[in-house]
């Protein structure tokens, strides 16, 4: 079970380093699930605030006092709850006679309370005699509870999604800035895209070091502790160039949408935001 706890951790260390913090708080919640750990509770903390899941993050919060925390992970909880406190309520589903659940489609733990975004919701009742809606309000802090009987329920059909429009790509202006400016600033933050990685290898490896010590489990002393302040100093300082580096790639891409005079007619499309880059491995 700690290899799996492991793996899922390191996974959610790659999904962060891309900022793909959704999928980072999944693993590093998934991680601490299997192998509870205050390190791995504070990474997936940290995820799930900068990707605003506010239901996973208030289960984490939940979590947390499991036992005492240090001062990183409560930093953490303080800001989920004065981020999510009031979004965020809670429901269980508790079945009589052999069945599971979904809300909103998505399938949850019975008899366990999950975490929802306030307002309204739909509870699905899978069993035998087929599946059933129960309509559920979550309110602030609230705790709602739905109780499915033994009665067959009468199936109800399941709505189709939307799909999303694909949004239309810009057009490069005709007129603007040399190409030699816009290829100046891909050159540049491909330099810098360069050397964060390398910061990115070097804090892993600190946070490897500082396993390996099995710092995580014995009695503070000096050597894990400066192990974990060079842990802590090599993760502050890829934050650091991780947003550097975003500011310039978002830069360049401006200047080479909006302002860079080409001779042909060129269109592009910028995905995602990197304004909230950042790289964070927790250390005790």
């Amino acid at each position: 079970m700690h290899e799996q706890a492991r793996a899922h951790y390191d996974m959610g260390t790659g999904a962060y380093v891309r900022a793909d913090y959704k999928t980072a708080a999944q693993e590093f919640a998934l991680a601490d699930r299997m192998s509870p750990s205050a390190v791995a509770l504070s990474a997936a903390l940290d995820a799930a605030i900068q990707a605003e899941l506010a239901p996973l993050a208030m289960e984490l919060v939940q979590r947390s006092t499991r036992g005492p925390a240090d001062p990183a992970l409560a930093t953490l909880v303080s800001k989920a709850r004065a981020r999510f406190g009031k979004r965020v309520g809670r429901v269980k589903v508790t079945c009589a006679a052999p069945c599971s659940a979904r809300l909103d489609g998505a399938p949850i733990e019975l008899d366990t309370e999950q975490h929802a975004w306030v307002g309204k919701h739909t509870v699905t009742l899978d069993r035998p005699g087929g599946p059933s809606d129960r309509p559920v309000d979550i309110t602030p802090d609230g705790h709602a509870e739905v109780i499915a009987d033994a009665a067959s329920p009468t199936p109800t059909p399941t709505p189709t999604p939307t799909p999303t429009p694909t949004p239309t790509p810009t057009p490069t202006p005709a007129s603007g800035l040399s190409p030699v400016v816009f290829f100046t600033g891909v050159g540049l933050t491909a330099l810098l895209g360069a050397v964060t990685i390398a910061s990115g290898v070097d804090t892993s490896h600190k946070h490897d070091e500082y396993f390996t010590a099995h710092c995580d489990t014995l009695a503070p002393n000096t050597a894990c502790a400066t192990k974990s302040a060079d842990g802590v100093s090599a993760q502050h300082r890829t934050n650091l160039l991780l947003g550097i580096t975003a500011a310039a790639a978002v830069t360049t891409a401006v200047i080479g949408l909006g302002f860079t005079r080409w001779r042909s007619s060129v269109s592009a499309q910028v995905v995602g935001s990197a304004a909230t880059a950042q790289l964070r491995v927790a250390w005790p």
